[in-house]
């Protein structure tokens, strides 16, 4: 209302409501010489009334002493002061009721203060929550301004249940159009409802509705909508998440298993724990860089040195290539083979010997097709250890790099016994190592 956006900022500039009363009592005394028949204080009490509802406290006090010093002027003869004890009475009725009026307005200015004072917080209260207030009463909807805001309708369009239902999904208005039956008093409400609502932006959200029926015989129902597009969001995203943990969890246990059974094919039984325990520790790491970026993958760098990094070789390793992004998969197959290879180094290859170095290299090759995903290059060289020689046995170790991380990429993998040292490589289709969001 305007009087409700105006009156505030009069409040707030204390001459201009001293101005205000002044004005009042010069009118009020202009209308009693002109009107000498009224009663004596008629014109008064309006300016008294009007001066503390405009100007506050001060300007109605300032109009109650300016009329009351004016009053005596305007009394009958009879009862003219001093010497009428009647005059005086009616002189002190007057300041009483005059100060009863300027009290009972500085209550309400005071009851008003707070309850705007509370709108705004629940306004804020609103905002903050994302929500906005509603009421239906018959036929006839009340949307507030907060309720505009989560909607995205336009606040100059009456609000009306037509324009409600139209931007209800489709799949969810079949359920929601039970609202014209609630309205009609055929059936209860429900007490809450969560739908998707497309705004006239086009934007997809969904909305909660938490509504009561505050008078049946009226068919009075109030209620709050929030969006709740967030919290489906993230519900939606823990459930792929649980999936695709239990899907990993599955494949690891088949993993383990396999780690556990090809392990014992080759190590001796006093070497066995150690050696299945020191392989579970590898595929550990690679699972707390997924752990740490909620399963989104890790970055290949990070891969790299939490393998090299337990033997204590990282300032003899060579490390080149850009920042890439490895899928899950790539980031536990490739974690394994760095710890075969880590693990052969140390014990037989270049990092056994006093100078011998190791270069590890990627690079993502260009696609044959110009809409191909391109490929993967991985390879781990070695250089200045002893003399290598072709094993005439196969580990666990070996089907891991020239079978296992092949097959579980979809690539190709070689590894060759060179004389000055041992080189293994990988090639697989960029789609298949990089991870999701980086391709």
């Amino acid at each position: 209302m305007w009087i409700e956006r105006r009156l505030p900022r009069l409040r707030q500039h204390r001459a201009l409501g001293l101005a205000s009363a002044a004005a009042l009592v010069a009118v009020a005394i202009v209308l009693r010489l002109l009107l000498p028949a009224l009663p004596p204080f008629l014109t008064f009490f309006p300016a008294v009334l009007l001066s503390a509802f405009l100007g506050g406290r001060a300007a109605g006090l300032l109009a109650l002493a300016a009329t009351g010093i004016a009053a005596p002027f305007f009394l009958e003869p009879e009862f003219a002061l001093p010497g009428s004890a009647w005059g005086w009475a009616m002189i002190v009725g007057y300041v009483a009721t005059g100060g009863l009026i300027i009290f009972i307005v500085d209550l309400l200015d005071t009851a008003v203060g707070r309850l705007r004072s509370e709108r705004e917080r629940l306004n804020l209260a609103l905002r903050a929550a994302n929500a906005g207030t509603w009421e239906w009463i018959g036929s006839d909807v009340r949307w507030d301004r907060t309720f505009y805001e989560v909607t995205g309708l336009d606040p100059r369009t009456p609000p009306s249940l037509d324009t409600y239902l139209a931007h209800i999904h489709p799949d969810d208005l079949p359920r929601m159009s039970r609202l014209r039956n609630v309205l009609a008093g055929e059936e209860p409400p429900a007490p809450l409802d969560e739908f998707r609502f497309i705004r006239p932006d086009g934007r997809t959200v969904w909305l909660q509705t938490y509504r009561t029926v505050v008078d049946r015989d009226q068919r009075r129902v109030t209620g709050v909508t929030q969006d709740i597009t967030a919290r489906k969001e993230n519900e939606m995203r823990i459930g792929l998440l649980l999936r695709e943990v239990t899907h990993r969890a599955k494949n690891q246990y088949a993993v383990i298993a396999a780690v556990i059974r090809e392990t014992a094919k080759n190590a001796k039984p006093e070497n066995l724990v150690e050696e299945v325990e020191a392989r579970l520790r590898a595929m550990a790491r690679s699972q707390d860089l997924l752990v740490h970026a909620k399963w989104q993958g890790a970055p290949i760098d990070s891969v790299v040195r939490s393998q090299i990094e337990p033997f204590g070789i990282g300032e003899r390793c060579q490390i080149l290539g850009d920042a890439i992004l490895l899928s899950p998969a790539a980031v536990q197959y490739i974690g394994m083979a760095l710890y075969e290879l880590a693990t052969n180094s140390v014990k037989y290859g270049a990092l056994s010997a006093a100078y011998g170095k190791v270069t590890i290299a990627w690079s993502l090759a260009p696609a044959e097709k110009a809409d191909g995903p391109g490929e993967f290059q991985f390879e781990w060289r070695e250089q200045d250890g002893p003399g290598v020689q072709r094993p005439t046995t196969a580990g666990f170790g070996r089907k891991v790099l020239e079978q296992l991380v092949s097959f579980a990429l979809e690539g190709r993998t070689t590894l060759i016994f060179h004389p000055a040292g041992v080189r293994w490589s990988l090639y697989a289709p960029a789609g298949m190592v990089l991870a999701a969001r980086a391709t």
